[in-house]
Parts: C-alpha cells; sequence; structure tokens
C-alpha cells in the first residue's frame, strides 16, 4: 500500500496571551510507524509514553472582539480555523476577519492566503479538497448557508502558485449541522444535512442535486482508499464509532434508492 499522507498535521491550542489564542502546528512524520516493508511483528508491541516535536509554527488570532449579551459588552477572544489545503499545506483562517495564512511543510515557509468572504460567519466550516481546490461551507448551526471555494491557479512559469476565493451556489438545505460528507468520482462532493437527507455537489457542472432522503452511514469525512476502492471512515451506527468501509461509488450508480450498507473492520 502506498503512502497517501506521510505526514500528520496536529493543531493545538496554546497559552491564552493577554488579547490573543495562540495555536502550535506540529508536522509529524507517520512513516516511523507504518513501515509496510518490515515483516509484522509476532506481538503487539507496549504502549510508550511519546513527546510531540516542535512546532513547526505558531499562529495567533485577531485579538479580541467585543460582545454584547445580557448582562452588557464583554470581550471575545477570537479563534481560527485550519484546513488541509494540498498536500503538505495548511490553510489557517481568523475566525474574525477572514484573512488567511498557508503553511507549507515541505517548504517550512509561510505566507499569505486570500480572504474568505464568509469564514467569520462559518460555525464548524466543514473543508474538503476535490484535487487542487479547496471547498468550504457551513458545518453547523447558523443562518448562514454559504458555500465557497478556494480556487487553484498555476503561474505560467509553473513554478509558483495562488488560489483565490470563488463564491458558489447555495446549497439546497436548510442550514442545519452536517453529519457526513466525502468526495465521490473525484469530482462530486457529497453531504448528509441532519434530518433533510443526502445532497451531491458536482465540481465540474457547478449545481446540486438531492440524492435521497437517507444519510450517509458514517461521521464527518470518509477518505477514498483506491487501492481497495472503497471509503473508510467511523459508523454513525449506535454511537460505537466502528472503522468501517463503504460503496459510494455503487451508492452513486443506484441514485436515490439507498444508502450504502457499511462493511465493519
Amino acid at each position: 500500500m502506498s503512502f497517501l499522507r506521510r505526514f500528520v498535521y496536529l493543531v493545538v491550542q496554546g497559552h491564552n496571551n493577554p488579547g490573543a489564542i495562540t495555536h502550535d502546528l506540529y508536522r509529524i512524520n507517520m512513516s516511523r510507524f507504518f513501515n509496510p516493508k518490515l515483516p509484522p511483528a509476532r506481538s503487539p508491541a507496549p504502549i510508550a509514553d511519546g513527546r510531540l516535536p516542535r512546532a513547526s509554527a505558531t499562529f495567533y488570532a485577531s485579538s479580541c472582539s467585543m460582545l454584547l449579551d445580557a448582562i452588557g459588552w464583554c470581550m471575545q477572544l477570537n479563534s481560527m480555523n485550519f484546513m488541509f489545503l494540498a498536500p503538505d499545506k495548511v490553510l489557517a483562517t481568523d475566525d474574525d476577519t477572514g484573512r488567511s495564512t498557508i503553511y507549507d511543510g515541505g517548504l517550512d515557509e509561510v505566507r499569505a492566503g486570500p480572504t474568505l468572504t464568509k469564514i467569520p460567519n462559518y460555525c464548524f466550516p466543514v473543508s474538503v479538497a476535490v484535487g487542487d481546490d479547496l471547498y468550504v461551507l457551513n458545518g453547523g448551526h447558523s443562518h448562514d448557508n454559504y458555500f465557497e471555494a478556494l480556487v487553484h491557479e498555476e503561474e505560467h512559469d509553473g513554478q509558483s502558485e495562488d488560489w483565490r476565493c470563488q463564491p458558489l451556489p447555495t446549497p439546497p438545505y436548510l442550514a442545519h449541522e452536517i453529519d457526513a460528507y466525502a468526495v465521490v468520482g473525484g469530482s462530486e462532493l457529497w453531504v448528509s444535512a441532519k434530518d433533510e437527507g443526502t445532497f451531491s455537489f458536482d465540481t465540474a457542472r457547478g449545481d446540486w442535486t438531492k440524492q435521497g432522503d437517507w444519510q450517509l452511514p458514517f461521521r464527518g469525512l470518509a477518505a477514498y482508499v483506491p487501492e481497495y476502492k472503497l471509503w473508510f471512515g467511523l459508523s454513525s451506527r449506535n454511537d460505537v464509532n466502528h472503522l468501517c468501509a463503504f460503496d459510494l461509488a455503487g451508492a452513486a450508480a443506484r441514485r436515490r434508492q439507498a444508502p450504502p450498507t457499511p462493511r465493519n473492520l
């Protein structure tokens, strides 16, 4: 099996400095944990405590914002959202301003990114990469059902790249919580909205379609593994969070009929 992602990126909230929240970004090399060239161990290795490597970067959210509640004005420390933008690239966005920063793990560099037009209004944004583009939509309870993409652009010299923000058609469901999502067929984004069914967005045509009133049988993101031609995720049945495999390609062929059946691992 090939390594689809050699490095895992971990974000840990740091200290709450006066007027700001910090976030430490760690880049962890996973090759020493999963090596297919080594023979399997005869018995499981004992669990050992480990230490995180030095943080690759530390991000500071914009200082604060003032909110009016039942007892008067109060100060709220702003936070940030982090999204996997591309291989070895992480996008960090500020909740208050929508400004973004891109960390390139391969080059160990930080650069300015585009301003997301609606990110300050998102509640737990859902993001998923389709090809070289990143699609972002509201994943929680909010009155804003906005949907946008960060479209990848490569310069003519082929050596420099950039992303631009592009608004997309509003999802056809109400702005409810998103229970599950995945990329199907390399170009369709499937989303299950709570109590409303499953919808798909065709990134090539730029339009939405309702797949059915059923829900995808997993929680959060299901990842496609080409070696098995299956999607892997955590089952949504009975709150047990079993790792399962799903045939979403088969569900796409049976349009609007039934959800995919999970296979427990």
